[in-house]
């Protein structure tokens, strides 16, 4: 039996971008993101990585202007975002709030399919455009303090390692932090609640440790217990 035609790393890239090109033609969501995981994999990118360059966090031009009139004029937008894999999802939204910080611009919106409240990292907004007019439901901007933005004046930092799996996503929320040698990467993060933090870092799973400080170390593991007691699980599979 023959082998099986190979494809290079810069063929599968340049497939990729081009299935991304024409990827409303092709049916099937499900079918065109795996496809593109695959490729993604040939071309030498791990699927949680997309071609988005954490230090050049700065958006464009175009997108930040249609975000500012629909905000100023109550009306909803059409975006293309980046998603983490590479690819490029469309999303509809309801835009409340527009924040610089730690260098970074992001988007406090609503899904407006099903009220869920996204943030959004503007530099991974590839394009915008207005749409219809909607009613706005202000969300709570004191929730995100902690959780997606960095406070202005942070109590305390914390010293957190994720693991290669959610490496990129911490970047995305946190900044570049120091990466290691197996793909993982620490950083700082600034807090003023634990409570909320902690939160958060749930999100990762068991992908990440707390190093200091120890208050927080503690409060991750005593919410690991809790849930694995809600689960009914042993307390000896908590990682913290």
């Amino acid at each position: 039996m023959p082998d099986a035609p190979m494809v290079s790393e810069p063929e599968a890239a340049a497939m990729l971008l081009m299935v991304q090109g024409v990827r409303a033609g092709l049916g099937s969501e499900e079918a065109v993101r795996h496809l593109t995981r695959a490729l993604a994999r040939v071309a030498g990118l791990p699927p949680q990585v997309s071609p988005w360059a954490f230090d050049h966090p700065f958006p464009d031009g175009g997108v930040l202007s249609v975000v500012q009139r629909a905000i100023w004029s109550d009306l909803l937008i059409r975006v293309g975002h980046l998603q983490q894999d590479g690819e490029l999802r469309e999303l509809v939204l309801e835009p409340y709030h527009v924040r610089l910080e730690g260098g970074y611009w992001y988007l406090l919106a609503r899904v407006a399919d099903d009220g869920r409240e996204r943030v959004v990292r503007l530099d991974k907004v590839r394009w915008a455009q207005t749409e219809r007019g909607f009613t706005p439901r202000p969300p709570d901007l004191d929730v995100y303090a902690d959780g997606v933005w960095i406070p202005s004046e942070p109590g305390t930092k914390a010293t957190v390692v994720f693991g290669a799996p959610v490496a990129a996503y911490a970047r995305e929320r946190w900044g570049p932090g120091e990466p290691d040698d197996e793909g993982g990467v620490r950083i700082e993060i600034g807090y003023r609640r634990p409570e909320s933090l902690v939160r958060t870092l749930a999100q990762f799973g068991s992908d990440f440790e707390v190093i200091a400080p120890a208050e927080l170390r503690s409060a991750v593991r005593t919410r690991a217990l809790a849930t694995l007691a809600a689960l009914g699980g042993p307390d000896s599979a908590c990682r913290a």
